[in-house]
């Protein structure tokens, strides 16, 4: 009786423990998942390079920092937030990926970049983006884009309000409402046709950005 007994006492040991194993696996592979990829930044001889997924965090800032000279952002970053490189004044380039979605309001103000390539995936640009330059010469960006922003701000929804470039491309799919969204003086988009509509907010931002800019079509 007692041996059967102990017999019990020891199968019922040996359950005991391989059941707790898949448990505490389980919760692991759930701690796991649970935390979010992040983008991270390091700065190396001037250059700053965003890398990981997702969006740079707001808590990083670099107003002001006048170490930054050259910006990469890897794939995989989707997000660059409010005044993340605000007044860095010797920042003169900057290389987007292709994953980059939302460019936050004045994020890169008051820089001295002097081309700018914003990728044709980026769907949002905030107020004065690239403003406050007098460096900036060349911006391309999509030719469907919406503006964010400041709060309580009525004034225009320029991305680069500050800043006159000589040359602006839009990508495509184009819409002519963009180009009030961009202070140039050359606007150059490939040609195609345009419905009445369109033509009717062209007029829109025609008046607010001014009649001494030239337009050009591309064949």
């Amino acid at each position: 009786m007692k041996k059967i007994v102990k017999t019990i006492a020891v199968v019922m040991a040996i359950t005991m423990t391989i059941t707790m194993v898949p448990a505490k696996t389980q919760v692991n592979a759930k701690s796991k998942k649970a935390v979010k990829a992040k983008a991270v930044c390091s700065l190396k001889k001037g250059t700053l390079t965003i890398s990981g997924k997702g969006a740079v965090p707001k808590t990083k800032k670099f107003r002001n920092n006048s170490k930054i000279k050259k910006v990469v952002v890897k794939k995989g970053v989707t997000s660059i937030p409010y005044k993340t490189f605000y007044k860095c004044k010797n920042l003169a380039k900057v290389n987007f990926s292709s994953t980059v979605k939302n460019i936050g309001i004045e994020s890169f103000y008051g820089t001295k970049i002097s081309k700018v390539t914003v990728p044709n995936n980026v769907k949002t640009i905030g107020q004065g983006a690239f403003g406050g330059n007098k460096n900036l010469k060349t911006i391309k960006i999509p030719g469907t884009i919406k503006v964010t922003k400041k709060n309580g701000c009525s004034g225009m929804e320029s991305i680069t309000y500050g800043s006159t470039p000589e040359k602006v491309y839009f990508g495509e799919p184009f819409k002519l409402n963009t180009v009030s969204y961009v202070n140039g003086k050359n606007y150059i988009w490939k040609k195609q046709k345009v419905c009445y509509e369109e033509w009717y907010d062209f007029y829109k931002g025609w008046k607010n950005i001014g009649k001494s800019s030239k337009w050009n079509w591309r064949t």
